[in-house]
């Protein structure tokens, strides 16, 4: 009996050690943009996504050749 409680408390200890790994998973701003060059969009919104973990922010933008490209923007969390 004794091991037992011993036991589902080590059980319970470990899952509660585990459950805030994933929230370090996030990736880095600069592994994958460049702070040193912003960018900005002007155009019409066509879509927007709230979704867990990032939303998304979808723009029209003309460009100066009179193309429309669509640009998806995500959010943080």
């Amino acid at each position: 009996m004794r091991i037992t409680i011993c036991l589902i408390g080590v059980v319970i200890v470990a899952g509660l050690l585990l459950v805030p790994v994933p929230l370090k998973a996030h990736h880095a701003f600069s592994a994958a943009f460049d702070e040193n060059k912003p960018l900005n969009l002007q155009g019409k919104v066509t879509k927007v996504e709230l979704v867990n973990p990032h939303s998304w922010l979808w723009i029209d933008v003309t460009g100066s050749d009179g193309k429309v490209t669509n640009w998806g923007v995500e959010g943080g969390p």
